[in-house]
């Protein structure tokens, strides 16, 4: 009785091929677009999170609210007497 790793057929073996080099397939390409896609993404949330946390200018908040306002002292005070909660 024969053993299967002592049998005498003949066996199939592995041919080596022809040495490729540093080329690159198509699946490296995939991982190198998903690579800069996935940094593209992160950087971008984080650079719109800062800007989204930067406080606003106060020249620009103050020029606004009063270029707003009417020229009557009276509503001035009016309505800094209601924002105070007075």
């Amino acid at each position: 009785m024969e053993n299967g790793q002592n049998s005498t057929e003949s066996k199939a073996t592995a041919t080596v091929g022809k040495f490729r080099g540093n080329r690159l397939t198509w699946i490296d390409y995939l991982v190198i677009a998903a690579t800069v896609l996935t940094f593209a993404v992160v950087a971008d949330a984080a650079l719109g999170r800062a800007k989204a946390s930067a406080p606003p200018k106060p020249a620009a908040a103050v020029t606004a609210m009063v270029s707003q306002l009417p020229d009557d002292p009276g509503l001035i005070k009016a309505r800094l007497r209601l924002a105070a909660g007075l």
